[in-house]
């Protein structure tokens, strides 16, 4: 379904900010074939501050962020970067976890900028031998500070090829030798951590869901670094957002689905709708089962 380009009655508050600083606000995500619904309250105070720095043309601070901010910035970068892993994820149609292990030589732990410069050969030889191998990864740090990569891959894959490439990528960013692939000498290996059953939304969402646990422990040990990585050409549609004129949840849930035309002839909403709290909801529907807002 599209959305409209134009701007929309509900762009901007419907109460004066002083007098109702707390506005429910509804984020509308099309993803895989899905809409998803998130009805919240924000802060229209710090919404609006943040319209006027970016229509006064202020740059986005870059570089280190202060120390005080520095938890709360981690905090929201994690949110941020699993939410793009579920949509990519989704998106890609991913059906089993492929974890990619680096064995520790020596005392010598593989760095970071190293790990990457080794999955970047791994990858176009993997896309060489499969043009449709396509992947949403993300590194993890062990405990003896090695990284593992973690990957969700759509179909049947062959370990044993991949394994041979991984090594092959390992060996040459280590300047070793092409013939140390079996046993203490492997530089490492590549195993089928999850291959799950059920309906291709669920095993997408499960499998991002894995792949964002890693995401959050790679962003404590190294902020500001690259947390996950994928195949390019992967598409997420812009979500669609809206200030509703509702005062409480329910009335917010209630807008939204008539705008959205999700209630039967009874007037039950035909989604089911999961409640986190007594001013948020989340639900999601075919978008097939939706008619286009009038706005």
């Amino acid at each position: 379904m599209e959305f409209a380009a134009e701007p929309t009655p509900g762009q901007f508050p419907y109460r004066l900010t002083h007098e109702d600083r707390f506005q429910y606000h509804v984020k509308v995500q099309p993803v895989a074939g899905q809409l998803e619904f998130s009805i919240r309250t924000v802060d229209t105070r710090l919404a609006a501050m943040a319209a006027q720095r970016a229509f006064q043309g202020f740059p986005k601070r870059v570089g280190p962020a202060p120390e005080t901010d520095r938890d709360d910035n981690i905090r929201k970068a994690k949110l941020r970067a699993k939410a793009q892993v579920k949509l990519l994820a989704m998106e890609l149609g991913v059906d089993r976890l492929l974890t990619f292990t680096i064995r520790k030589v020596g005392d010598v732990l593989m760095d970071y900028d190293t790990v990457l410069k080794a999955w970047d050969y791994f990858r176009r030889m993997a896309q060489k031998w499969d043009k449709n191998f396509r992947y949403v990864a993300a590194p993890e740090v062990q405990k003896n500070g090695q990284f593992h990569i973690h990957a969700g891959v759509r179909g049947f894959v062959r370990v044993e090829h991949l394994t041979r490439m991984w090594q092959i990528a390992l060996n040459r960013v280590q300047g070793r030798s092409q013939t140390l692939v079996k046993g203490q000498d492997s530089p490492g290996t590549c195993n089928v951590t999850k291959r799950l059953q059920g309906a291709a939304l669920t095993k997408a969402k499960n499998i991002a869901r894995y792949i964002a646990k890693y995401i959050g422990k790679a962003l404590e040990t190294g902020f500001g670094r690259k947390s996950h990585f994928h195949t390019t050409g992967i598409k997420i549609t812009p979500a669609q957002r809206r200030w509703l004129e509702a005062q409480s949840r329910d009335e917010a849930i209630i807008e939204v689905l008539r705008a959205y035309d999700l209630l039967d002839e009874l007037g039950v909403p035909l989604p089911s709708i999961w409640c986190r709290d007594g001013c948020s909801a989340w639900f999601s529907v075919d978008a097939r089962l939706s008619q286009p807002p009038p706005f």
